[in-house]
């Protein structure tokens, strides 16, 4: 899996940040951030001229109460979870090992645990928000240019039923590990 970073995000429709934000910091969930988040996208094309024009197209997230122009959500802390380079490096080469189900498990271990937390000290969404809402675990993979980007490969029933427990989706995403790294050294 070689997971990277993982974090907790909420949004919606007509969602209050700001508050609920406030109630999250109350609450212990230290770190979070609001943002607002454009579904209008600026793309370059060629038009039937030749030239380049920039055209504005609405692309939708596919997350519930996210399908207007924009929305605004609350995103926990980011946590690393690689934070040593060289054991990344060593961990990401055992290849299809019973190593790495043992380091799979681990991984596991520290989202189920998080997503403990996040369940006891999780502000009531439907308090904060005029409409629907979504929850998003999102996880951060890395890969290397022989790997090619991908996520996780697998997730256990127990992980599942968590998210389930919270009406919770599970979002993945990756990147160059190398920038992941660089990253932390530049913070």
């Amino acid at each position: 899996m070689n997971l990277l970073r993982y974090y907790f995000q909420v949004g919606g429709e007509k969602f209050d940040a700001e508050n609920f934000s406030l109630a999250a910091l109350k609450n212990g969930l230290e770190q979070g951030t609001v943002q607002t988040v454009s579904n209008i996208k600026k793309l370059k094309r060629r038009g039937t001229s030749g030239e380049v024009e920039v055209v504005e197209v609405k692309i939708l997230p596919g997350l519930t109460g996210a399908n207007g122009d924009a929305f605004t959500c609350w995103s926990s802390a980011r946590i690393d979870y690689a934070t040593d380079k060289d054991q990344y490096i060593a961990n990401h080469s055992f290849g299809l090992s019973t190593d790495t189900a043992q380091l799979w498990l681990r991984e596991e271990i520290t989202l189920l645990s998080f997503l403990r937390l996040i369940k006891e000290r999780l502000p009531r969404v439907s308090d904060f928000c005029d409409g629907e809402f979504f929850l998003l675990m999102k996880l951060v993979y890395g890969y290397d240019e022989a790997d090619g980007s991908g996520g996780g490969f697998h997730y256990s029933e127990v992980l599942m039923k968590n998210l389930c427990e919270l009406n919770a989706g599970l979002s993945t995403d990756s990147e160059p590990f190398e920038l992941h790294f660089s990253r932390r050294l530049s913070v």
